[in-house]
């Protein structure tokens, strides 16, 4: 019936906004325009709305002994793969170093399950001067424990650093020895990495010698021994690294303008170049000074 009243809480909806601006703009014989809508609240904005920040890029800055670290990455504490000695904020890196720590100990517990990795200092979440090192500064080093075992070959559960003597045997207990298969898999591990290059592989010189007789006694990839026979080394000065092994990586290939591959004030050695003696074709008589 024409007089007949609609059903209260039936109201019609008004158009939407967007509709009506095409009407008129229709009407009128003006530009259709398109309007963006503006989300009901509550509702989402979408993906091409959302203007996504690029991720800040990690940088060594300066040396090893004078740098500091920008946006790094933490090393996160992994339940059976990777303990840390100690709980002090120092495990800061560059993503390189970070991820071949971890790249480190899965390929070692691959190998020989049950290993966990007892991880010491990297660096301080902005770098800088850290207590107890001089270097450690920007990102690049890491303290590593030794995985060590008992007599019968099993693993010793990593608590902190220990030192080994010259027999390869834990200096306070001399039932835990230096596990030689366990630590060559760790720095073939390193020097192997297909993403991050190792710079050094700071160690005591009684332990390196250990390591590389076992590569060799067990055949390993001679270029493998080769790149780690030049990594490991025993520092000229400070500590000798006869309980952890201190990595340190190069500087990414990006990076080279802004970090520095050596500690401030380091300087290489150069190999002397032997004299060459001038040619004379006149002989010079016993006693005399010679020509010139």
């Amino acid at each position: 019936m024409r007089g007949q009243c609609r059903p209260l809480g039936r109201t019609r909806k008004p158009p939407p906004r967007l509709l009506v601006l095409l009407l008129v703009s229709l009407g009128l014989g003006l530009p259709v325009v398109e309007v963006e809508a503006t989300p009901a609240k509550g509702e989402k904005k979408s993906a091409k709305s959302e203007a996504a920040e690029p991720p800040k890029k990690a940088q060594s800055l300066g040396s090893p002994t004078n740098g500091r670290l920008e946006n790094g990455v933490a090393l996160r504490r992994k339940q059976g793969s990777i303990e840390f000695r100690r709980r002090n904020g120092a495990h800061w890196g560059l993503p390189h170093l970070v991820k071949m720590l971890e790249r480190g100990a899965r390929k070692v517990r691959r190998k020989h399950p049950g290993s966990v990795l007892l991880v010491g200092d990297l660096s301080l979440e902005r770098g800088g001067k850290l207590g107890g090192h001089k270097s450690h500064t920007s990102g690049r080093d890491a303290d590593v424990g030794f995985y060590l075992a008992r007599e019968d070959g099993s693993a010793v559960e990593p608590k902190g650093f220990r030192r080994i003597d010259w027999e390869g045997r834990a200096v306070d207990d001399p039932r835990v020895r230096f596990d030689d298969a366990r630590n060559w898999a760790l720095v073939e591990a390193w020097v192997t990495d297909p993403q991050a290059r190792v710079q050094h592989i700071f160690v005591a010189a009684q332990l390196r010698r250990r390591l590389l007789n076992y590569a060799r006694k067990h055949g390993k990839y001679l270029p493998v021994r080769h790149r780690a026979s030049i990594a490991m080394k025993q520092p000229s000065q400070g500590l000798v690294h006869d309980d952890h092994f201190h990595l340190r990586i190069r500087c990414p290939r990006a990076q080279r303008d802004v970090c520095v591959s050596e500690p401030s004030g380091h300087k290489p050695r150069r190999e002397k170049t032997p004299e060459k003696k001038p040619r004379s074709s006149a002989k010079v008589r016993p006693g005399s000074r010679g020509a010139g």
